[in-house]
């Protein structure tokens, strides 16, 4: 009974995992990384209130990145180079488990007499680093997490080992790891060496810029009001399901993109209608275009902030991966256009075209705002 209870709840767990991690802005596959592993990674970046109440600026891409460094995702180990096919079960068990060289002092290594009597690494003499996530048994019994909820601590389970890391880097890094010297301190507090500081750095810069392939819609949100402000004008009807997408895929992705709302939704007191505007019957004020800001109105956040202006770049390359679900679908950003009737799928840069005509001003080349319209004839954006 109690194990048809367990499998029962696993069942539950891993149902939630799938849900809350692609419903939250996370990309749905990652090159390198086994799909187990990758929820592992959003679920403790999910979970880090839990984990380390107050801690701030934990993000999957850093635990990700040191997953990378550590073992490959899970792949390699030090004792056998990686020559050793390994699974992950859908309970987060890696098989065979991952266990590193004796920290013996040999080959640059500490010498760390053994602290566990060898229960989990296998040897009694000298401790050797274990699981997905390299913790020492010393470490693990500090940081050791349950992070399935299976009611055990598993180094060798991604979903607890992950959990871990994010207990290690948080308390490294005093519980803030949003300043450049907190990230580096929970780093360094990981592996006390600038040549590891500059790998994970690399890794999660590299993550950071990965291209969400997948919508998500809020299946609770609506946009019926607050885009209509004329009271007399509706949204298309995928006008509207990208107006949550907005807010429900990509409302996380940072100050500078954040909240992902219409213009015109960023403060009480602005009348601009930037879903629907009198006297625009050709685009907004038909209610088949929006426009976002990257950033706040008063702020040119394409340009102060490089992170925003990618970060806004791969949200339209989303899009555009995403064009056969939509009519027409077009996007003017940064003085350029893309057309979803005529123009290839790609990276944003690489296929959008310079616009015609330029204002040199930041709101009518579209330098702070992401311009999106569909439903209209080939030739209208």
């Amino acid at each position: 009974m109690l194990a048809v209870l367990v499998m029962m709840f696993a069942m539950l767990f891993l149902g939630e995992m799938r849900n809350t991690a692609y419903a939250s802005g996370y990309p749905t596959r990652v090159e390198g990384v086994d799909p187990v592993l990758l929820r592992a990674y959003f679920m403790a970046e999910q979970r880090t209130e839990d984990i380390e109440p107050g801690c701030e600026g934990m993000t999957w891409t850093l635990v990700a990145a040191i997953g990378y460094v550590e073992t490959r995702h899970a792949t390699y180990s030090s004792s056998d180079s990686g020559n050793v096919d390994r699974t992950i079960a859908e309970n987060g068990d890696v098989t065979p488990p991952i266990v590193g060289v004796a920290l013996d002092g040999s080959g640059g290594n500490m010498a760390i007499e053994d602290t566990d009597g060898g229960e989990l690494d296998g040897d009694d003499e000298w401790d050797r680093a274990v699981g997905p996530m390299q913790f020492i048994p010393g470490s693990w019994s500090g940081y050791g997490q349950d992070g399935n909820d299976d009611g055990e601590k598993n180094p060798q389970n991604v979903f607890d080992a992950t959990a871990a890391t994010v207990s290690h880097l948080c308390r490294s890094g005093g519980n803030d790891l949003t300043t450049e010297s907190g990230l580096r301190n929970a780093i360094m507090g990981y592996n006390n060496s600038t040549e590891y500081y500059d790998k994970v750095m690399e890794r999660k810069e590299h993550y950071d810029s990965i291209v969400i392939s997948e919508l998500a819609i809020d299946p609770d949100a609506n946009c019926g009001g607050a885009p209509d402000r004329t009271g007399d004008v509706t949204l298309h009807p995928e006008m509207c399901e990208l107006y949550v997408i907005m807010g429900t895929t990509f409302g996380n992705q940072g100050v500078w993109l954040g909240p992902m709302t219409p213009g015109g939704n960023m403060g009480e007191g602005q009348q601009n209608y930037h879903c629907v505007r009198p006297g625009d019957p050709m685009k907004h004020g038909s209610g088949n275009a929006c426009d976002f800001y990257v950033g706040y109105p008063a702020q040119n956040a394409s340009v102060k902030y490089p992170e925003a202006h990618q970060r806004a770049r791969n949200l339209i390359t989303t899009l555009i991966m995403n064009k056969d679900k939509y009519t027409n679908l077009c996007i003017i950003y940064e003085a350029r256009i893309w057309w979803g009737h005529s123009d290839p799928v790609g990276a944003w840069m690489d296929v959008s075209s310079p616009m015609s005509t330029i204002h040199g001003d930041p709101t009518l080349d579209h330098f702070d705002h992401i311009h999106i319209s569909v439903g209209q004839p080939s030739g209208k954006c």
